[in-house]
Formats: C-alpha cells, sequence, structure tokens
C-alpha cells in the first residue's frame, strides 16, 4: 500500500444528529454515513458529484474497501461537532485512498478509517476499471492543502 503521494487535504465540520444508540453514543454503523457525506462536500467543493462524473463523464467513483484497523477512540453524542480531517493520497494500480479522522472540539482523535477507492468506465451495464482521471488528479494537485 503506497499512501505516500498525498493528493489534497481539507478538514470538515458535521454536527451530530443521529440519534444516540441504546449505549448513549453515535452507533457505529453511523460513522459511515459521515463518511459518506464528507466525500459528497469534497466532491462538491470541486463542482462534482456521482451524478455529475456519471451523466457527463461516463465514470462512478466506487469504494473497494478499508485498509487497515478502522479504529473508534471514544463516541460523539447527539448535538456534538465534530471535526474531520480528508486527506487523499495516490496509490498503486488505479487506486487512490480517502483517509477520514474524527476529531471531537477538544482535538481528540474519536475515530479513523483509510478507505480504497478507484473509477470505472460505465459502459451500458458492466463497470471497467480505469486509472484515475487526469481530470481528478489536476483539480486535487491544484488545491493541494
Amino acid at each position: 500500500m503506497d499512501l505516500s503521494k498525498k493528493l489534497y487535504s481539507s478538514s470538515f465540520e458535521e454536527e451530530v444528529f443521529h440519534l444516540n444508540d441504546d449505549n448513549k453514543h453515535l452507533n457505529n454503523k453511523d460513522y459511515f454515513w459521515y463518511l459518506e457525506k464528507v466525500r459528497e462536500r469534497f466532491l462538491a467543493e470541486f463542482g462534482w458529484s456521482d451524478k455529475y462524473f456519471r451523466n457527463e463523464k461516463n465514470i462512478a467513483q466506487t469504494r473497494r474497501g478499508y485498509i487497515g484497523d478502522i479504529r473508534y477512540r471514544g463516541s460523539f453524542k447527539k448535538g456534538d461537532i465534530m471535526q474531520i480531517g480528508l486527506e487523499i493520497t495516490k496509490g498503486k494500480m488505479g487506486f487512490f485512498h480517502m483517509t477520514f479522522n474524527f476529531y471531537d472540539v477538544g482535538g481528540k482523535l474519536i475515530f479513523n478509517a483509510t478507505s480504497s477507492d478507484r473509477f470505472v468506465k460505465v459502459e451500458g451495464d458492466k463497470e471497467l476499471p480505469i486509472p484515475v482521471p487526469d481530470f481528478f488528479l489536476e483539480a486535487l494537485r491544484k488545491r493541494k492543502g
């Protein structure tokens, strides 16, 4: 796994609006909803969306899995503010990685995960893996944080 080629970094803030589970904190599955929310906000920074990729570029961003351990180091409760750091790095064989770090307002790391993503060319019902598109890489390099 090659996580050394940083293409982009930024941070986002989200308020926890999910109801607390029976343990009185954000349920583990809800963190994945916030991963997607941050991904959507990231795409919007560039004027992109899943719909744009599919309709305008005939491609789709697909999540192939997660790299390493997904770590829960604490918990959030409804109404808490999450500071979410996002870093994107270029991987090997057409993959790129999105690392999400969730911090509380005091800066304590609460949760982190790194996804392994790639783009596919959409041809009818088929999705064929392709290298990370040049327009995507160039836009990230220009805005590298």
